[in-house]
Parts: structure tokens; C-alpha cells; sequence
């Protein structure tokens, strides 16, 4: 079915009219200059941004036909009809039933827009339009050129106005507040299970939607193994814990790690947390509008290694960080504080800042911070001290 979603302002749009209108007119520019008629979108965050549509239903395919001239359109599946009028100032909506092929609601919207010979980018490396998929866009419109999308909407995600600014900073404050939960609940003799459950309770209750990834939660030798969660585990005397934890505000994250131990800490375990502040601490002295994203990583990493923990750092100095859906709450695949890489950074850029450090089998631990890149320098979002917690 193709029709209009209704009349008036949608109850549940996140931004106002002109913040989408702006955004709009700058993924038109982008577009414009890579020659391009249409867009078709299929990150959710991407569809978010421009759109606000959300929903967990992303699952299923959808699609927001960009075109360079005229009015986008929105394919979602039927039944996702009411959210889309709710929560979505596009207008142009085209609903697939669950028989019917979904690319062929966008090929149906891409030629009733008039550009079934147009030059229409995709983005070619999402994960939710499959190579299948983008075969089938080809031979339903075969008269269509296809070419790379990707990094138009990206580009313009990565600097945030001040709308976004005060969601992430929202997302920030709840973030910290979870954290404190987790810490308090932390004690020898629960586990690793009751320790999430106090932070995911005190961040839904302080105002947090769910994470686009969960909560990093590990004690003992497990705090070495990346991205693990609550396992079960009992605390025992004499061991660390590990956490990360975000808040979500408006689809827009904030995320901070910390290091607590069970009893008296290892001097060991003191001096590689302070290894890693230290590495924080000299990236967001680093930071700045036209400093490469590479020199900011390469400031943190000195820092780390005159600390004697180089060997201990195997990864980014850390990814943009902002709108997020599952899998993910980072936007790393935007930007990443990486070695080498040449991008400058801009002022309204927000990163999450994370010297993990670890030894396989033994221990890792980590102080992080979300950041905002101002005109002059770096602001820390999130306000938890960088201490490591005794429990």
C-alpha cells in the first residue's frame, strides 16, 4: 500500500521540523555533489536521523528513499503503519505485507518518485540491506544506476547541534547514575548477575530506553576477555571488577567504564588503572578542532607506554559516539581515534574514550569518559571519578 501518513506534527517526532529540515538540506548537498538522484537508506540510525523513525522492528527491511528533489518516502512493513505516523514527519509511507517481496515496495517507491533511470546510492557496506537484496534492486529497476551512498548521512552524524548535545549529555548523567548502582550492589558473596541487575534498574528508572549494546560486567580473570557480560559468576575476595555501562536518551548514547576491586588492590592493579587515566587524560588534552584523529591516539598510547602498560593496549583509543540501535551503542564505523587515521576532528564531535587495558587470562581494567570536542579543547561528559572502587 503507498500513502500519506497523515497530517500535522507526528505526537512522538524527537527534533523539530527545522532540525530535520536542516539535516535534510546537508544529506542534499552530499548527494548533490557525488551526483547522485536518490538515496536509499537502510541503517536504522541513518533512517532515525533524517527521519525519526524508530522502532525495534528494524529486524525486517526497511528503507527512506531520499530523492534529491521532492519528498522522501518511507517502506516499512504494514504493520509498522501507526509508528511511522506517530513517530516520523515523512509523509510518503509505503507498507509491505508480511507475503509480499519487501524490496519491491522500494522499487515501487523508487519509480513512482520518477527515478527508475536515476543514479541512486546505497550504502554497500550496512548490515541491513543484504547482497541478495541489493541484487534484487538491481533487476527490479534495471534501467537505474547504482552507486556507493554510504558516508553522505554518516558525515553529518558525526557533528552533533546542540539539540543532539543535550540528549547525549542527558545520556551521560544516566549513564553515571547506573554506574554508581553498580558499584554499590558490588560487594563479596553476590554475582556478577545481581551487579547487572542493580544497573540496569537504576537506569531504566533514572530515564534510560535500552542500550544498543548491554552493560559490560566481568570480576576476577573474566575482566580480561572483551565485551563480556554478567556470567553467573560470585565476587570473590581479593578480585576486580570490571564495568561499562551507557545511558540512552532519545536513541542518543553516552557510555563510561570503571575498575573497582574486592578488598585491598594489588599495586599492580593500581598502576595499570593508572596507566590508563593517564591515557585518557592525554587524549583529551589532544583534542581539539583540526587535530587528526590519529594524533589523538597516538597521544593517548605515548602516555599508556610511559606508564610501562603499551603492551597492555591492543586497540582504538576510541569511537564516535551517538545514535545507536543493536547491536551497537558506538559510531565507530563513522570515525574512530585509531592510529594513522587523518581525519580531523571537528567541534561538536563526541567520542568515547577507551583505554582498555589487559593481560589475557589475568586482568584488565579501564577509566573511560565520553567527550565533547568544543572550540577550544575537550569537555568530559561523563562526571564519575576516575578513582579505582574499593568494595
Amino acid at each position: 500500500m503507498s500513502q500519506q501518513a497523515g497530517p500535522g506534527t507526528p505526537p512522538d517526532l524527537p527534533f523539530a521540523l527545522d532540525e530535520y529540515q536542516a539535516r535534510l538540506a546537508g544529506v542534499r548537498a552530499g548527494m548533490g555533489a557525488q551526483g547522485l538522484d536518490a538515496l536509499l537508506l537502510h541503517a536504522p540510525e541513518n533512517i532515525f536521523y533524517l527521519s525519526g523513525h524508530q522502532t525495534l522492528g528494524y529486524i525486517a527491511y526497511q528503507c527512506l528513499v531520499v530523492p534529491l528533489r521532492g519528498a522522501p518516502a518511507l517502506v516499512t512493513r504494514a504493520l509498522m503503519g501507526p509508528v511511522v505516523r506517530a513517530g516520523s514527519w515523512v509523509r510518503e509511507w509505503r507498507g509491505y505485507e508480511d507475503d509480499q517481496e519487501p524490496v519491491a515496495a522500494t522499487a515501487a517507491a523508487v519509480r513512482e518518485a520518477g527515478l527508475a533511470r536515476g543514479r541512486l546510492g546505497i550504502e554497500r557496506n550496512g548490515w541491513f540491506c543484504t547482497a541478495a537484496q541489493q541484487e534484487r534492486l538491481r533487476a527490479l529497476l534495471p534501467e537505474a544506476r547504482f552507486a556507493e551512498g554510504g558516508g553522505i548521512v554518516e558525515s553529518r552524524r558525526l557533528v552533533k547541534s546542540k539539540a543532539e548535545l543535550a540528549r547525549i549529555r542527558q545520556a551521560a548523567r544516566l549513564a553515571a547514575a547506573a554506574l554508581q548502582a553498580g558499584l554499590e550492589a558490588a560487594k563479596v558473596g553476590v554475582t556478577e548477575d545481581r551487579v547487572a541487575a542493580a544497573i540496569m534498574a537504576a537506569s531504566i528508572e533514572a530515564g534510560s530506553e535500552y542500550l544498543g549494546h548491554p552493560p559490560l560486567i566481568a570480576s576476577g580473570p573474566r575482566t580480561a576477555l572483551p565485551f563480556a557480560t554478567w556470567s553467573g559468576r560470585v565476587l570473590q575476595a581479593g578480585e576486580p571488577l570490571f564495568l561499562e555501562v551507557g545511558g540512552c536518551v532519545g536513541r542518543y548514547h553516552a557510555a563510561v567504564m570503571r575498575t573497582a576491586h574486592l578488598g585491598p588492590a594489588p599495586v599492580r592493579l593500581r598502576q595499570m588503572l593508572a596507566a590508563s587515566r593517564a591515557g585518557v587524560t592525554a587524549a583529551l588534552a589532544a583534542m581539539r578542532p583540526g587535530t587528526p584523529s590519529g594524533e589523538v591516539d597516538r597521544a593517548c598510547r605515548e602516555a599508556v607506554a610511559a606508564a610501562g602498560f603499551g603492551h597492555c593496549f591492543h586497540h582504538r583509543t576510541g569511537y564516535s559516539i551517538g545514535i545507536g540501535f543493536p547491536p551497537d551503542w558506538g559510531e565507530g564505523r563513522l570515525l574512530s581515534l585509531r592510529p594513522m587515521d587523518p581525519t580531523p576532528l571537528q567541534a561538536g564531535m563526541v567520542f568515547h574514550v577507551v583505554p582498555f587495558l589487559s593481560v589475557e587470562g589475568e586482568v584488565g581494567c579501564a577509566v573511560s569518559e565520553t567527550v565533547l570536542v568544543t572550540e577550544t579543547g575537550a569537555e568530559r561528559l561523563t562526571d564519575v571519578p576516575q578513582e579505582l572502587f574499593i568494595r
